[in-house]
């Protein structure tokens, strides 16, 4: 369920959406200046790119909330999340109208004006005054209720659509195992949603060009000269509230605020040039989820932040309002200026789903409070939307921070992952069993390929706990070489992955157990394997690689320290092919000891060598799948022939491995690949296994995170009973002949 945050490629900083926005900002800005008509008539696009936004986030809203709401199955923890919430946004969003109000007594923008407000042209602003005429309390409240269930999602008011997707989420986890199809439904959906969104991303830096287009070319230099003071004193403002406030409470957090900005940079971007929050909620959603936060945390947070949580728009209102009682000679008392904030905090909670909000909210507070002219608003109309980058900006942050606070505080949050991305490093020291453990580096006579990407020294925490008994069923260790030197016919030389950095990854990962695969850079001596299964205490099993002339002598040293079969490799760039002779030389020589093949192959040989892996007499274990072409479908003809080879051969089981050397999507996902091994997972349950391939060799373009391939382990593994097959039952079946009770 991952939105891809950045273009991979090798158009490096070019193929980054962020910069692809930033450019189409840059062009927007030089269009509107240069030909404001020309740029006002772009407004269409920056419309149609927002409006392709919130056609999606009603649905993204109700999935991921009811998803996770249904997979907590507690609902008193929904319910503190939710006091929590409410009560973290209510103490900021006070503290936001009490800074922008010292603020602005202080600057005192529109002090000297001497503007008369019967005077004033409301002529354009009669239908913001209409609209704020209706919003009061009653109406506010009872607006949260949807006529019907779909008219929340079709009229995409983001609080009936919250309403609806926490009662959905609960009914469905109070139905239990009954409702396990429709969480399977809500899943794919998922998928499809943040695929789709993904899709219209495409289109951000055209959207971000009208937009800003239109902004500059509509209210352009003459509203900037005008009423400059009152956008420096708002921009400042909007800039220390940041800093200061969102950047204590941050720091308390352990999060870093310059780290998490940079982390947000492409939303950031998107929303300074469309000035909406609402076309990052998406990517918002998941992103935090990335961060390590819960996803019953950001799928209540985030959606109803964007209503009660606007510390931007709280910064905007008190600094608009009191400016205006400057500009009109209006005197505020101290007592005027807390009615204001009392009334503020009623009427900002109605910013969300109205066109203008803010602008409506403003109208709808001074009519309420009698005190400064609603005409006076008109004065401000044309600088509204120059306003709304800095409040815009702050209410994004201060969702982000809302989210990683509430999630702490309920305990419900991934420590590693989120110090990884954004942490303080006093945080880190505080904590250094954030990181993996990792061994020293060892100095070799060895050189990695140049280019070989190292695999990653500190993966995230899984989110997801493997069961007791748990095994990675494909794994490496590669030397380290200056004691177990590489083989002189390697096709690659990788770097040093040895044995402690692999038993601490699977320490880390929460598995017990490894198997662990001869890697083709050692060739057939298997001493490095070897020696880490005689340091694994018996919690690893090896598979060797041999020629045809080994020896029985050989064959009993490797079963006594722990190998269970052999590989047979047949991917040409890999190794040099051989006759099938070989192999069935070999064969003959490990069938006493009941040892099983392992083969590795790509997809378009598998109609060539049909005849002699149908052929082989022991059990057959096929590495990642057989190396399937993820962009041609499941129920395709080249998929379906493996699935044959396993529907009519009983002996033959494979691996579910290898997500990141089969993915055309990329991470940490990797959802083009799901597919296919659920689909093998659910056919062949007892004849399934799964692995990291830690450490990664031969990756060309990432290094996957080894945290987030475990996170996959419930999308291609959906219900208990078969996680347990996959990571237990079978490979216990399968290299331990006396399983753990």
């Amino acid at each position: 369920m991952a939105v891809q945050t950045t273009r991979r490629g090798r158009l490096g900083i070019f193929g980054q959406l962020w910069f692809q926005v930033l450019v189409g900002t840059l062009i927007g800005i030089a269009v509107g200046w240069l030909a404001p008509a020309g740029g006002a008539a772009m407004k269409p696009l920056g419309d149609a790119f927002i409006k392709l936004i919130r056609m999606m986030i009603a649905p993204i809203i109700f999935v991921t909330v009811v998803h996770g709401i249904a997979g907590v199955k507690d609902m008193r923890s929904v319910g503190r999340i939710a006091l929590k919430a409410l009560l973290y946004f209510e103490v900021i969003t006070i503290l936001a109208l009490v800074i922008g109000l010292v603020a602005v007594d202080l600057w005192r923008p529109g002090a000297g004006m001497n503007i008369d407000a019967s005077k004033i042209d409301t002529g354009a602003i009669k239908g913001y005054l209409a609209t704020a005429h209706d919003q009061t309390v009653t109406a506010y409240l009872m607006n949260i209720i949807p006529t019907t269930i779909l008219s929340a999602l079709t009229e995409s008011q983001v609080l009936q659509v919250l309403f609806v997707s926490v009662l959905f989420g609960v009914g469905l986890a109070a139905v239990g195992e009954h409702g396990a199809p429709v969480m399977r439904v809500i899943e794919a959906s998922s998928r499809v949603l943040f695929r789709i969104i993904g899709y219209i991303m495409y289109f951000a830096p055209l959207g971000a060009f009208g937009a800003i287009a239109f902004t500059v070319g509509q209210f352009g230099a003459q509203s900037l000269l005008s009423l400059g003071d009152l956008i420096l004193e708002f921009f400042v403002v909007c800039a220390l509230f940041t800093a200061i406030v969102l950047g204590a409470v941050s720091w308390w957090c352990g999060v870093n605020l310059f780290r998490l900005l940079g982390y947000i940079r492409d939303e950031i971007v998107i929303v300074a040039a469309t000035t909406s929050t609402e076309t990052v909620l998406p990517r918002l959603i998941q992103k935090l989820k990335d961060l390590g936060c819960d996803e019953s945390v950001v799928g209540f947070v985030i959606p109803s932040g964007y209503s009660f949580n606007l510390d931007g728009t709280c910064l905007y209102l008190t600094t608009v309002a009191v400016f205006l009682a400057q500009a009109t000679n209006t005197h505020l008392t101290l007592w005027h200026q807390l009615g204001l904030i009392a009334v503020l905090l009623l009427t900002s909670k109605g910013a969300a789903g109205i066109a203008g909000a803010a602008f409506v909210v403003l109208a709808a507070t001074l009519g309420t409070t009698g005190t400064i002219p609603v005409a006076s608003i008109a004065l401000i109309l044309g600088i509204h939307r120059i306003l709304a980058e800095g409040l815009t900006f702050v209410n994004l942050v201060g969702n982000c921070v809302a989210t990683i606070v509430i999630a702490r505080w309920e305990g419900k949050v991934d420590h590693a992952t989120l110090a990884r991305h954004i942490g303080t490093n006093a945080y880190r020291r505080q904590h250094p069993e954030l990181e993996a453990p990792r061994e020293d580096p060892i100095v070799t006579q060895f050189q990695p390929d140049p280019g070989w990407i190292p695999f990653a020294p500190s993966p995230s925490k899984p989110r997801f706990t493997p069961p007791p008994h748990a095994v990675d069923a494909h794994c490496h260790v590669f030397g380290p070489g200056s004691v177990f030197p590489y083989a002189p016919e390697r096709k690659y030389t990788p770097c040093d992955a040895g044995k402690d950095q692999l038993f601490a990854l699977r320490d880390f990962l929460g598995f017990e157990r490894n198997v662990i695969v001869q890697a083709t850079c050692h060739g057939a001596d298997n001493r490095a394997l070897v020696d880490a299964l005689r340091a694994s205490g018996g919690r690893a099993r090896g598979i060797a690689t041999v020629r045809d002339d080994v020896t029985g002598d050989a064959l009993h040293e490797l079963h006594d320290a722990g190998v269970r079969g052999v590989r047979f490799n047949f991917v040409r760039r890999l190794v040099d092919p051989k006759p099938d002779a070989y192999y069935r030389a070999i064969i003959d020589r490990i069938a006493p000891l009941g040892w099983h093949l392992v083969i590795y192959f790509e997809a378009a040989d598998l109609e060539e060598r049909w005849d002699f892996f149908t052929s082989l007499p022991t059990t057959v274990v096929v590495d990642h799948m057989g190396r399937p072409d993820v962009s041609q479908p499941v129920d395709g003809p080249q998929f379906q022939r493996f699935v044959r080879l396993l529907a009519e051969h009983p002996n033959i089981w494979t691996k579910v491995s290898c997500p990141e050397r089969l993915s055309n999507l990329g991470p940490p996902a990797y959802i083009d690949v799901v597919p296919f091994a659920r689909h093998l997972v659910e056919l062949f349950p007892d004849r399934v296994l799964w692995g990291t391939d830690w450490p990664h060799p031969n990756m060309t373009h990432h290094m996957p995170d080894d945290g987030a391939l475990v996170d996959i382990i419930p999308h291609i593994a959906p219900t208990a009973a078969l996680q347990h097959k996959l990571l237990v039952d079978n490979p216990l079946r399968l290299y331990w002949a006396d399983p753990p009770a």
